[in-house]
């Protein structure tokens, strides 16, 4: 089974360590609900991590939405929000990109 990439799993230990900013929990910012975008970032790339590099068809365009996402939330988010979601961000875009490096 292969194994990510040590830069992806370094900033996903990094991140799984960091606590979810609690001012965001329950706020949408440009109609993107932060929890949940955290969530599926989380489960597309713990499932990327625990299933040897693969991702079904769903969790692939899920995974791209979601760096979309974050990329257009980053800009408007607080600065003491801006970290958590940054590193969130670098973690969707190395899965995203390994997924398509591997194919």
């Amino acid at each position: 089974m292969p194994h990510p990439p040590s830069p992806l799993l370094e900033l996903w230990v990094t991140y799984r360590a960091a606590a979810f900013p609690d001012a965001c929990a329950g706020q949408q910012v440009a109609g993107v609900d932060l929890l949940q975008l955290d969530a599926w970032v989380t489960g597309c790339v713990g499932r990327y991590v625990a299933q040897g590099c693969a991702l079904d068809a769903n969790n692939v365009a899920r995974l791209k939405l979601c760096v979309t996402q974050v990329q257009r939330v980053l800009p408007l988010l607080p600065p003491d929000a801006r970290g958590y979601f940054e590193h969130l961000h670098a973690v969707a875009q190395a899965c995203y990109l390994d997924l398509h490096s591997t194919q």
